[in-house]
């Protein structure tokens, strides 16, 4: 998409020479993976630098002093050389993309995601389509970052269904399960993993705390409905009269973008009957096992896998799997468009094409992230950061908001919700307790700061996934392009994030059972 064509017909407005400075800056950023590979080598030349100069930092946990580790050191090139395979398996975010996306091949080849989501499309406004996805995007956190893999694909595919731009349809829903990423109607994996780090700092303080993972519930709740208002409003009002038209020329070959004239056939609308009561039985067989305290996913001490740290999220990814796989499979073998296992194997292998850039990104990703973690540069900045801010001397909002900032711009470099959390909560959590403020007060802002710029950070995995999507729908995308479109969610999510704190401290509420502003 070029400039011309987005602004074509309208009056070009200032934010829209915003926009394109965005766009044309981003552009000029290296490919993730040259990026990656860049803050590698910083990383390692700035752990030499640090070890030399003697930098170090009092660990708030245990008192103990951490040093930079020199990975130029002997000790430090053998850690690199002998953990490379490691670390690139160990890369969560690998594993799960590559599992989701084989399922999402299947039903992708079979036809299934077609049918449903034109037809869906075709039952609903064009705004409550926009208002859908941006909810569903942020709802998608409870299966933890699923949300931003499934969520865009199928976003563009509403889109072009309803004549509108996929780009912004996939950026639409990536914002929202990127900076929707701690709003939720229920409580799911990131409020158990997070109130879990939370509580072990606040032991640091007091050895007999309790936080619930419930202690923000009230909170995210009512966040749910005002970013998704926002969110809307944002794609409605900014983001598509920015994009102008979608230029179909340049979008890959093998898309079916032909959706105008698209009527389901009664041997499809029976598939996709069937493929919806094979899904419901899949989730029934799966509750059935689940819930019982006899049921085959129940532990001898009564503990399901779903609420078991250390198998939750497994849980939860096989579950995805089998209910976007089997639904496919049940479509495909009536439609004839997976009518044998071969088919079906090629239908993952299609899959795993969209994954490929993704994998290769995550190499790096993970040399980065593990490297970074090793040579203890990320506790040591966090540990000076905070005593930084405590000795500003600031109280009260101020305070909240100055941390909320302060959590933004970190999670630019460091975008790993939970790894970042367990470093800065035996920081942040202790200091804030010592000030009179509850853990839960402190967590929700760090879950407001770590979402808010997840759409626009690069060293996010998912980005990369991001722009290989956006890059099938217009193969001059660059990161600048995919940048320009998501900036103005970044804003307007972290005003929505703010203004609703800003208004839920002042009136003095809870953040959810448990989570009281103050410690009493």
């Amino acid at each position: 998409m070029s400039q011309v064509e987005r602004t074509e017909g309208r009056k070009k407005s200032r934010f829209d020479g915003f926009l394109n400075m965005v766009e044309q800056v981003g552009n000029k950023i290296p490919d993730p993976i040259v990026l990656f590979v860049v803050l590698t080598a910083a990383i390692i030349i700035i752990s030499f630098i640090g070890s030399q100069a003697g930098w170090s930092a009092i660990h708030p946990k245990d008192g103990s002093t951490v040093k930079v580790f020199n990975l130029l050191s002997s000790e430090g090139i053998q850690y690199m050389f002998s953990n490379v395979y490691q670390n690139f398996v160990g890369f969560s975010p690998f594993a799960i993309a590559i599992s989701v996306f084989l399922a999402m091949g299947v039903i992708t080849k079979s036809g299934l995601l077609d049918s449903w989501f034109i037809n869906m499309a075709a039952s609903v406004s064009s705004r409550m389509l926009t208002v859908m996805i941006v909810f569903i995007g942020v709802e998608s956190n409870i299966m933890g970052d699923i949300g931003f893999i499934v969520m865009p694909p199928l976003a563009a595919m509403l889109f072009v269904a309803m004549g509108r731009n996929p780009i912004v349809g996939m950026c639409c829903a990536y914002a929202a399960a990127s900076c929707g990423l701690s709003a939720n109607l229920v409580i799911g994996l990131t409020d158990a993993r997070l109130a879990a780090n939370t509580e072990v700092a606040a032991q640091i303080i007091d050895p007999k705390f309790i936080v619930s993972p419930t202690c923000n519930w009230y909170f995210i709740a009512a966040a749910t409905f005002v970013l998704t208002a926002v969110a809307s409003f944002v794609t409605e009002t900014i983001l598509e009269p920015h994009a102008g038209k979608w230029n179909k020329e340049n979008a890959d070959k093998d898309l079916n973008l032909d959706f105008s004239s698209y009527k389901a056939t009664p041997l499809q609308k029976h598939g996709m009957k069937v493929a919806g009561i094979s899904a419901v039985i899949v989730l029934g067989l799966i509750a059935l096992a689940a819930v019982p305290s006899w049921g085959a996913l129940v532990n001898a001490k009564g503990l399901s896998v779903f609420s078991i740290p250390k198998t939750m999220i497994g849980a939860i990814v096989t579950t995805l799997i089998v209910v976007i796989m089997i639904p496919g499979m049940v479509y495909g073998r009536i439609t004839g468009s997976i009518p044998n296992v071969q088919a079906f194997g090629n239908a993952m292998s299609d899959g795993f094409k969209d994954i490929a850039p993704f994998a290769v990104m995550c190499f790096f990703a993970g040399q980065f992230t593990a490297w970074f973690a090793k040579s203890n540069l990320a506790i040591i900045l966090a540990v000076h950061g905070a005593n930084l801010l405590k000795n500003i001397g600031l109280k009260g909002l101020p305070l909240m908001l100055i941390l909320l900032i302060f959590f933004c711009l970190v999670n630019l470099f460091l975008p790993s919700a939970n790894a970042k959390w367990a470093i800065m909560a035996p920081i942040f959590v202790p200091m804030l307790m010592l000030l009179g403020y509850h853990p839960a007060l402190t967590e929700i802002i760090y879950r407001m700061g770590d979402s808010t710029t997840n759409a626009i950070t690069p060293v996010l995995a998912y980005f990369a996934v991001m722009l290989g999507l956006v890059r099938r729908y217009d193969k001059n995308a660059g990161i600048g392009t995919v940048m320009s479109l998501l900036v103005p969610y970044t804003f307007y999510y972290f005003a929505a994030w703010a203004g609703l704190f800003a208004v839920w401290y002042l009136l003095g509420l809870p953040l959810g059972p448990g989570g009281p502003l103050f410690i009493q």
